[in-house]
């Protein structure tokens, strides 16, 4: 687990490789796997992405889809390999280790860039770009919280409080915006879910938090531009529009089958004028579906989304607190994607694929049981129901 976990945190380019370890450990080893509405969803829009890609006689967009098989892949393989709780917190466990080494790295990163005298550089670790490294640190964040509050009992509260930090520490030094706006409104919406029952201290670590980001998010302060996020938040708003509107007309002149999942690097100004140079994305996660997979492709993701918040609502009530961290999730990927798409991220894309695979099956009426001779527990223990 160890393995497949590093391979996913600390490169973009290994963790490709874990959709061609799912293949074989699929295949040669002839692992056990169902398909479910999601992984069944993914490999569909696998398919009609090499379909518009064809339409549109693009080579490029039909290599970019080989991302959403890998996707596909990943749901697949760990859907049915680590599908109970133990196994989930020992993954999210190995998760929070590497994304803590992941933000030492940052951090070290933001140290020699200020040494050499480039104090505003915005760190990007081992994830390719600024944007991305603080979309996962903010979901991993709530994830170590989460895990916090799974082992109230023991002497784990020291290191989940040390990753914590330094995590926050790194998401900061990203400059991303959006992450830091995501993680407040995503910590603010699931305080409010769950209400009185966070001990004092989750409620202190959330109100620092919120007051920390809140000032360096808004704040248009010099220090600030020049030392942390690098930029105003004028200058990107302006950035944005511009791309916005591009997609806009990408949408109206290709609104059913969209250009192709890489257009915007393939035909860069032709298709983005009033921005005038390629981008790999839209910076808007629907915008950016829509115009690369038209509206069947932006149709099967919403069905996703549908069924998956669908399966939620059913976990929320076995199991509050996992539901609660599926949710999260799902929020940082949802509010971060109104400025930025972080699924072209291979990490990002993985874990949220993890995710909903992870949460299709626990909802799963065939795959999840309650144990009612626990009646005095709160949250329900889950388990799997051996396959025969």
């Amino acid at each position: 687990m160890e393995l497949i976990i590093g391979l996913l945190v600390l490169s973009p380019f290994t963790a490709l490789s874990i959709g061609f370890f799912a293949l074989y450990s699929l295949f040669k080893k002839r692992l056990d796997f169902t398909f479910n509405y999601w992984t069944t969803s993914l490999l569909v829009l696998f398919f009609w992405s090499l379909i518009v890609s064809a339409l549109n006689k693009s080579w490029f967009s039909a290599g970019g889809s080989i991302l959403l098989l890998i996707y596909f892949l990943s749901s697949l393989f760990t859907s049915k390999k680590y599908i109970n709780i133990d196994n989930l917190h020992k993954m999210i466990n190995i998760v929070v280790k590497f994304t803590t080494l992941a933000a030492i790295i940052g951090i070290i990163e933001k140290i020699i860039f200020a040494l050499l005298g480039y104090g505003g550089h915005r760190i990007f670790s081992v994830f390719g770009n600024p944007n991305m490294a603080g979309s996962w640190f903010a979901t991993i964040i709530l994830a170590t919280q989460y895990m916090a509050t799974q082992n109230r009992k023991n002497k784990d509260d020291n290191k989940y409080t040390v990753s914590s930090i330094l995590i926050i520490i790194g998401l900061l030094f990203t400059g991303s915006r959006g992450a830091y706006l995501a993680l407040v409104a995503t910590t603010c919406i699931v305080s409010f879910i769950k209400g009185i029952t966070y001990n004092k201290k989750i409620l202190l670590w959330i109100a620092i938090i919120l007051v920390v980001i809140g000032i360096i998010a808004f704040s248009e302060s010099k220090i600030i531009s020049d030392y942390v996020t690098d930029h105003t938040i004028e200058r990107s708003i302006y950035l944005r529009t511009n791309i916005w509107n591009d997609g806009i007309e990408m949408v109206k002149k290709k609104p059913i089958f969209g250009w192709g999942l890489l257009a915007t690097i393939e035909l860069g100004k032709e298709v983005l004028p009033s921005y005038g140079k390629a981008t790999i994305h839209l910076h808007n996660l629907w915008l950016t579906i829509c115009s690369t997979l038209g509206i069947i492709g932006l149709s099967i993701y919403m069905f996703m989304k549908f069924r998956l918040f669908k399966d939620l609502i059913s976990l929320f009530k076995i199991n509050r607190d996992l539901a609660l961290l599926f949710i999260s999730i799902n929020l940082i990927v949802i509010i971060h994607g109104l400025v930025d798409v972080s699924l072209y991220a291979p990490q990002l894309g993985i874990i949220f694929a993890w995710a909903g695979s992870f949460v299709a099956e626990l909802a799963s009426e065939n795959k999840v049981i309650i144990k009612k001779t626990y009646i005095e527990n709160i949250n329900p223990i889950i388990e799997n129901r051996k396959v025969s």
